[in-house]
């Protein structure tokens, strides 16, 4: 058993060095989308790899005059540009209460719309080729990024550059400065607003009179 083992982590180290760095996302995000006011949902997974390639695993479900429909899909090319966002996907759909003989269905997906700091909204359209299946569903979605980040656009002020808990549409004043933030102890007199306040603390003013008593006492 012992020796198994050790063969099997040899073979899967072996199978590693041999798998592309390029076939590692660099980025992923997670997304949750409601298509035509809830009569369906899809959930996606967006992968970004090396180069800028952007692909799409995901599934989706409709329920279309009482029948309901769903599809996975993996690898569809997807294509930002900005804000834009659009997912040309492939596959097999089921309705698990179609007739025998017509339970599945190819099909191609296509959502197209705007994705932007985590919120996005557009067009879909689902076509399919076996008969007895609608030619076509269309509609509107709108979805919400649930994890991840560095796919879609985001608003770069929204983004906390140095981890102190503050960005800049929440009021940082230097985002690549964890001591500066808003709450931050200020250092009077140094020239720096590190509370974000708007100026620096001004030094208390020591009078001549109290300097004199300080120095008679030091001495």
């Amino acid at each position: 058993m012992r020796n198994y083992r050790i063969i099997s982590t040899l073979i899967t180290i072996a199978l590693l060095l041999f798998v592309p760095i390029s076939a590692f996302p660099d980025e992923i995000e997670q997304w949750e989308v409601i298509l035509d006011n809830g009569q369906g949902r899809a959930n996606l997974t967006l992968l970004k790899k090396q180069g800028g390639i952007v692909t799409a695993d995901g599934n989706w479900e409709y329920t279309y005059q009482g029948m309901k429909s769903l599809g996975p899909f993996f690898g569809a090319p997807v294509t930002i540009a900005g804000k834009s966002i659009v997912i040309s996907a492939a596959g097999s759909a089921t309705s698990p209460s179609a007739p025998p003989g017509y339970t599945t269905s190819p099909y191609t997906l296509v959502i197209s719309g705007t994705a932007f700091d985590g919120q996005g909204s557009g067009t879909f359209t689902i076509n399919f080729q076996t008969y007895g299946w609608p030619d076509k569903i269309s509609g509107n979605w709108v979805g919400a990024r649930t994890s991840g980040s560095g796919v879609t656009l985001d608003d770069p002020n929204n983004i906390d550059n140095d981890d102190d808990g503050y960005t800049e549409n929440g009021g940082d004043c230097n985002d690549y400065n964890y001591l500066i933030h808003p709450g931050a102890n200020e250092i009077c007199g140094d020239g720096i607003d590190q509370d974000c306040n708007g100026e620096d603390k001004a030094c208390p003013v020591i009078m001549p009179w109290l300097m004199i008593l300080l120095e008679d006492k030091d001495n």
